[in-house]
């Protein structure tokens, strides 16, 4: 049986898992800043790379950015001039108190006050072909710009979601990963990632895990997450993926694959014994389903009340409930693997 205590542990450790991800998507952030800023400041000689177009694919994508200007009284400003105007940074104050123009503080200033998200729009702007945006590429092992850029919004997202305490557990994320076909360093095999589902987090750990490579080889992360998975809930079931693992430097990626491909909860029967409660998203409220010819009385809406409390917290978790109607009882289940080869695993979906 679910009891309350269980919905509280899966919520602690989601919320465990959400600040060890926030960590890591920090050092890629501030190792993305340095990178951006620092390349082109030295390749083209000007800490004001940013306001020349010719540095951007696309003129409207260079406006939306960096656009500063008054038109028959009105301003228009683009996403940087938003993000500098917000900030109280006194390195920002202490710029223009000194200097009237350029109106944008040089790159490491502004780009040192700009969201994750409107750095990875600045990184999207910017022109594949010129060699400042192939050599930040190279550096972090890849060899293709637009994984990179795929990868940043993706992370972007992924922060947002572990900033505001979002769920991540069983979550289908709202951008599909972009995967490589070779990298610098060993990262997922191409059968591997044929497995995967691209929009759920074992996807994204791999991507941190690869990043974490060049931007902080000595992180603890793989480590401190493999430590979070052997002190998981009860709800959260680990189990073997029934595949190999192979002998060669994707062993350490692998093993976590292992782990995480089996990341699923055990599936409990249940007798009929109680009314099944679901939540109404238009009014809000608690419907009590009837078994049988059986009528929920008034002496139960005590107890409807309370499995209230509890469903309205399982539903902040958003956990898969999947009810079964069968003559003896109902399974209750919740879903969270990958899709495995073996015939007494039909029916899990991917991380």
């Amino acid at each position: 049986d679910i009891s309350f205590e269980d919905v509280i542990e899966l919520y602690h450790f989601d919320r465990r898992l959400s600040s060890l991800l926030f960590n890591v998507i920090e050092k890629i952030e501030v190792a993305m800043r340095t990178r951006i800023a620092l390349t082109y400041s030295v390749d083209t000689g000007d800490g004001f790379w940013f306001l020349n177009d010719r540095m951007y694919f696309h003129h409207e994508k260079f406006l939306a950015l960096t656009r500063n200007e008054v038109i028959e009284g009105r301003r228009y400003i683009g996403e940087l001039m938003k993000e500098i105007e917000r900030s109280n940074e006194e390195f920002i104050a202490c710029y223009y108190d000194k200097y009237c123009a350029p109106a944008f503080p040089p790159s490491w200033m502004t780009l040192e006050v700009v969201s994750m998200g409107t750095l990875s729009k600045l990184f999207s702007a910017l022109d594949k072909n010129v060699p400042s945006c192939k050599s930040i590429v190279k550096d972090l092992g890849l060899y293709k710009f637009e994984i990179l850029r795929n990868w940043l919004h993706a992370l972007s997202s992924l922060r947002n979601i572990c900033a505001h305490h979002g769920r991540l557990w069983n979550r289908r994320f709202t951008i599909e990963l972009e995967f490589p076909n070779r990298t610098e360093k060993p990262f997922l095999s191409r059968e591997e990632i044929a497995g995967i589902r691209k929009n759920k987090l074992f996807g994204y750990l791999s991507v941190m895990l690869y990043l974490l490579q060049f931007i902080s080889p000595e992180s603890s992360f793989k480590a401190n997450l493999l430590e979070l998975l052997n002190s998981r809930p009860k709800l959260v079931k680990l189990k073997d993926a029934h595949r190999t693992i192979p002998e060669d430097g994707l062993c350490a990626l692998d093993s976590l694959r292992v782990k995480l491909n089996g990341l699923r909860t055990n599936v409990h029967t249940h007798t009929v014994s109680r009314n099944l409660i679901r939540r109404n998203y238009l009014t809000n409220s608690v419907l009590t389903k009837v078994i049988g010819n059986n009528v929920v009385n008034r002496k139960q809406n005590l107890n409807a009340l309370l499995l209230c409390l509890l469903e309205h917290l399982t539903c902040a978790l958003n956990p898969v409930w999947l009810l079964k109607r069968s003559t003896n009882g109902i399974t209750l289940s919740q879903e969270e693997g990958v899709c495995h080869t073996a015939a007494n695993d039909e029916g899990i979906s991917g991380v």
